[in-house]
């Protein structure tokens, strides 16, 4: 059951993934294949070790298709919080007849795996995979923007956890780390099929899940990977926080992990301008949100107000005929800057111009967006809001710089929203 869900996992096609491809190919180009052995160590691990380290041969790398296997994060021997790949390998005791291309020898080699497992259970221990830390080396990454300033932080899954409530709450039993949320326990369909490692400490034929469903609704398809509209729907349902925990569910709460809300003007004035703000509280995720590679992904607001006869007077977050976000929305997105205050890298082509920019919101953390908008002279209320936060994996810059001439779309997950009525001055009274 373990090996069938990693199959549709994004363990399982970090190599072949077509946006990690097409970043570590320009990075090649620019700076030599040197600088994107980091990128490997966690996305295509076994071709790096095999010494395949240049991106360009692509497919024909020895482990393209193996991405983030087993013996990755089972035969991990030492894991470093520095992240960027720290991370250090066991090499495994080879079975006897392992490595043959005889079917019926390696049949021989997995009856011994199963008769004497004691060495097998030592090289590809649990131990390491089952604490927090052996996310950091690939859920951290640090990158130097300016040499004299030192290392940038770029992805901070690990550190968001670290630094807040989650792993700091003063009841311990309020905490959580990675795998009880990422990897919550699953029952196996026939007792065949159940892990007896789970079994040993009395989970029966629950085990921890390796599907890994995070937040990449795309690329399973795009990759025609094993199940993939399984995990199309398991990242969906995650997203939106509808998957529920049983066993963390005195900490983790129901609904959705982002959640939307409004906060009304008070009798606004036909003919005036009024306010309206928006909060999004990070209720359930252990990092911030987003996260990942935020200059590419992205999760925004979209906020639509209407009149008593449907008329449009606001809108905020919309798309355009090319899937672009329009500008002045807001996307939640932080900007780096250098010591001067200067943007770095402006102009970027990633990314369209005119959009306000604002950083994750961290675990338990609230933070609000401010709109305002002119209510017509004719308009009659009372006025209603929408409010709906917005994700998908890639802006479109970005994926038309994959795909170019080809104007893909991806697909698009309604996060969390909230609407509330407003009522105009002087009516409902």
């Amino acid at each position: 059951a373990i090996y069938q869900e990693w199959r549709g996992s994004a363990h399982r096609w970090s190599g072949e993934d077509e946006f990690f491809q097409t970043v570590r190919g320009v990075m090649t180009e620019l700076h030599g294949t040197g600088v994107t052995e980091k990128c490997a160590a966690c996305h295509e691990p076994v071709s790096l070790f095999s010494g395949h380290k240049d991106p360009r041969l692509g497919s024909k790398s020895v482990g393209y298709h193996e991405g983030d296997s087993c013996v990755v994060c089972h035969a991990a021997r030492k894991m470093d919080e520095r992240g960027i790949g720290s991370y250090t390998l066991g090499t495994p005791t080879p079975y006897l007849y392992e490595r043959s291309a005889s079917p019926l020898a390696r049949g021989v080699s997995r009856f011994l795996v199963r008769v004497y497992p004691a060495q097998h259970s030592l090289d590809y221990s649990l131990v390491p995979a089952r604490k927090p830390e052996s996310c950091a080396p690939c859920h951290k990454e640090y990158d130097v923007v300016i040499e004299q300033q030192g290392p940038v932080q770029v992805e901070t899954q690990f550190d968001d956890w670290k630094q807040n409530k989650w792993n700091t709450d003063r009841d311990p039993a309020k905490r959580l780390y990675c795998q009880q949320c990422h990897m919550y326990l699953k029952e196996a369909s026939e007792p065949e099929f159940a892990d007896p490692y789970d079994a040993r400490v009395g989970l029966g034929r629950k085990h921890r899940n390796h599907d890994f469903a995070a937040a990449n609704q795309y690329m399973p398809r795009a990759l025609a990977s094993p199940d993939s509209e399984g995990q199309i729907r398991r990242v969906e349902q995650w997203l939106r926080g509808e998957q529920k925990v049983p066993e963390i569910a005195k900490v983790w709460p129901d609904g959705p992990v982002i959640a939307t809300g409004i906060a009304v003007p008070r009798d606004p004035k036909p003919g005036e301008e009024s306010d309206l703000q928006i909060s999004l509280t990070n209720r359930k995720a252990g990092h911030g949100f987003p996260t990942g590679p935020l200059n590419i992904v992205r999760a925004w607001l979209e906020v639509t107000v209407r009149d008593s006869a449907g008329r449009e007077i606001f809108h905020s977050g919309k798309l355009d005929a090319e899937n672009h976000i329009e500008d002045g929305s807001y996307i939640l997105k932080p900007i780096a800057i250098d010591p001067r205050g200067n943007i770095i890298m402006e102009p970027d082509i990633w990314h369209p111009k005119g959009p306000r920019y604002r950083p994750a919101v961290e675990p338990g953390k609230t933070d609000t967006f401010d709109y305002r908008f002119r209510v017509p002279r004719d308009a009659h209320g009372p006025l209603s809001v929408q409010a709906r936060l917005r994700y998908r994996k890639a802006n479109q810059f970005f994926v038309d710089s994959v795909y170019p001439g080809m104007h893909r779309t991806l697909p698009v997950t309604d996060v969390s929203s909230a609407t509330a009525i407003v009522r105009l001055a002087g009516e409902g009274l």
